[in-house]
């Protein structure tokens, strides 16, 4: 008996053995690379880049996650509870972690009938740990002002559009000049809160100062980041020294008060001079059939000599180079 006891012991053993070894991690949302209930003990392990889908919610801010293996998540709960004290970009580094979703729990956007080219989520989860990495380098024209008199404050840049940016940390070889415009380029923070709390708290990267000439915008020197395609360029055309653009935008409204010029280099070996330019910070795609036209204008005096005589190649415009001189 006691034999056969030390049998049954054995088998059990063996069951138990056999069970735990066949339940593998991965086998749900997160498996095998990131936390949350079906991907294995540790939080926040996964990394990924927060999106705006083209339709769809979340339970994140109306964001969703690309994670490095390409898979796609979308957070329809959210056990975070300091989210809301955290500001999120398009295009934030993160890891996270996730669980699969609870009974009772669902996304919002079930019933919402989204274009046959939308790209669907491979996994609906909930969100249980969320870290930013890195914030994506934004850029933004306007002003530096003076809030040193504030109980707290310090240098405040304001943009165009009025939002206020608390200055957290800017490199040593910038000066800082009260009331003068000049294009930022920037990222989010993570030092926290401030007490001054008049808007987000950035990291300055760089600062490029500049004189307006006739209310125009200036150009950006170096290689344009943007690769939306969602303006169209109409009509190019130049009066003196302001090189005019007619943009045309389909949406549900057109703010064009960030989009921006940059020159990205002179080809001086042909006669006359190339100068390649492209536009940047162009506004987001949206979800309604409105079309729009604006004419912006920008300096060309930042860019050519008066008497001197350029061809300029804009890039996404078909109409041919554009003669410059004044």
């Amino acid at each position: 008996m006691k034999n056969l006891n030390s049998i049954v012991a054995l088998l059990a053993l063996v069951i138990v053995m056999y069970s735990t070894s066949c339940k593998k991690w991965g086998d749900e949302p997160g498996g095998g690379t990131g936390g949350g209930t079906g991907g294995g003990p540790q939080a926040c392990n996964i990394k990924g880049e927060l999106f705006y889908p083209m339709c769809g919610t979340s339970a994140l801010d109306n964001f969703w996650i690309k994670a490095e293996n390409g898979k796609i998540y979308q957070p329809c709960a959210n056990d975070v509870l300091n989210i809301a004290a955290e500001i999120y970009r398009e295009g934030d580094q993160i890891s996270f972690s996730v669980r699969n979703l609870k009974s009772g729990e669902s996304c919002k956007d079930e019933l919402i009938l989204c274009p046959a080219n939308t790209i669907p989520a491979d996994y609906k989860v909930g969100l249980t740990c969320i870290s930013r990495i890195a914030s994506k380098e934004l850029i933004a024209d306007g002003y530096f002002r003076d809030y040193r008199k504030l109980d707290g404050c310090n240098w405040v840049f304001e943009s165009l559009s009025g939002e206020k940016f608390e200055i957290a940390y800017i490199p040593k070889l910038y000066a800082i000049y009260a009331n003068k415009r000049a294009s930022i380029r920037y990222t989010l923070s993570s030092s926290g809160a401030s007490i001054c709390m008049v808007g987000s708290s950035i990291d300055i990267r760089a600062i490029r100062y500049y004189d307006v000439v006739g209310g125009c915008r200036p150009f950006i020197t170096g290689k344009s980041p943007e690769t939306k395609k969602t303006v169209s360029i109409l009509k190019a055309w130049t009066e003196g020294s302001k090189l005019w653009l007619s943009l045309g935008y389909g949406g549900c409204s057109f703010e064009d008060e960030a989009i921006c010029m940059y020159n990205e280099g002179t080809i001086y070996s042909s006669d006359p001079n190339i100068i390649h330019i492209k536009l940047g910070n162009l506004p987001e795609a949206q979800l309604c059939n409105a079309y729009f036209t604006k004419d912006i204008c920008f300096d060309l005096g930042m860019l050519v000599k008066a008497g001197e005589y350029h061809n300029l190649i804009l890039d996404g415009y078909s109409g041919g180079p554009i003669a410059v001189k004044f």
